[in-house]
């Protein structure tokens, strides 16, 4: 297979360009990809060209053209002559794109050794959970009850978490029935059938109102709901990008109850840190060990694996089918 790239260059237009083979500098790798995985969130997102940030000059990323993808595995094929924790011939789990291709700063960049024990597929998911780990390392104080709203990976894997970290009660909503059995057999104890904005099937599970609300969809009208739910003083977090606005009384579910609303995109927390203090770095290395002992469950969310000459097909068909389309795998060697 020719070297090669996935860019996409307007919305719903996506081109698999040549690339060539980049030249490692004195701190960088070169490395080959074998296997990348698709977000449904964020490339979905920039594919149907709903992305919030589109239309925002502050957010210079999501333009077009763009390169999706920021979850790989790949085998280090060069090194600079600075670099002295990889070596030619490491198979590594990194965050890159969709491409033959990739330079990695082992310094700084987010990467780890690919574990023996993980199936390579498997392992892709860490990504996902580490993004999903940012809404518990966000919250004001360790919950005792949570709803998580939407039962997609991200969603999933935030209720996986929560348990993992030993939250009480965990409830994981979502109007997607096909979804919530998935959640069921990777461990979610407790799995609820929504209907349109409603809480309530949620908080019939729980022994009180939920500490915080981590909203896992990216649906704007869902906020108020949330907030509406929460107890005094709780959190809502939002953890799934929302895609539009939504109005807001915000001295009735805000000012008044003393609840806050928190931002969780992984930005908030930086790419590496001195111990204790949380990051990228950290929460993904915690991921893949929680991947490792069984902490967290993927059996069964790869659902597809194709071609970099399918993405185009593929893309759609996740844009039309999301409720059966979870972990798509690409398959670069």
């Amino acid at each position: 297979m020719n070297a090669s790239r996935i860019v996409f260059t307007g919305i719903r237009k996506v081109e698999l360009q040549d690339q060539e083979r980049p030249a490692a500098g004195l701190d960088e790798v070169v490395v080959r990809t074998e296997r990348t995985l698709i977000s449904p969130g964020t490339e979905l997102a920039m594919y149907e060209g709903t992305h919030s940030a589109l239309q925002d000059p502050e957010v210079p990323f999501a333009k077009y053209p763009h390169g999706p993808g920021y979850a790989a595995i790949g085998r280090v094929e060069d090194c600079g002559a600075s670099v002295d924790n990889l070596k030619a011939g490491d198979r590594i789990f990194f965050t890159g794109p969709h491409a033959t291709w990739s330079l990695l700063k082992p310094a700084s960049g987010l990467w780890l050794p690919l574990p023996d024990e993980i199936q390579p597929n498997n392992a892709l998911f860490a990504r996902l959970v580490q993004i999903a780990a940012t809404a518990s390392h966000c919250l004001r104080r360790r919950p005792e009850r949570v709803i998580v709203l939407g039962a997609g990976l991200i969603g999933l894997f935030a209720a996986q978490v929560l348990q993992a970290e030993g939250v009480p009660e965990v409830v994981l909503q979502d109007i997607n029935a096909a979804r919530l059995a998935i959640a069921k057999r990777c461990g979610v104890r407790r799995c609820v059938l929504g209907a349109g904005l409603s809480l309530e099937a949620s908080l019939g599970q729980m022994s009180s109102r939920p500490n915080a609300v981590i909203e896992a969809t990216g649906v704007p009208n869902l906020v108020p709901a949330a907030l509406a739910a929460v107890m005094p003083g709780g959190d809502v977090v939002l953890l799934g990008s929302p895609r539009g606005f939504v109005e807001l009384d915000i001295y009735k579910y805000i000012h008044r109850k003393g609840v806050a609303l928190i931002g969780a995109h992984e930005i908030a927390l930086p790419d590496r840190a001195p111990a204790p203090q949380p990051s990228r770095q950290a929460l993904l290395e915690q991921a893949m060990r929680w991947l490792g002992d069984g902490k967290i469950c993927v059996d069964g969310l790869v659902t597809d694996v194709v071609r970099p000459v399918e993405m185009a097909v593929t893309y759609e068909r996740m844009s039309v089918d999301k409720s059966n389309v979870l972990g798509v795998v690409v398959d670069w060697s």
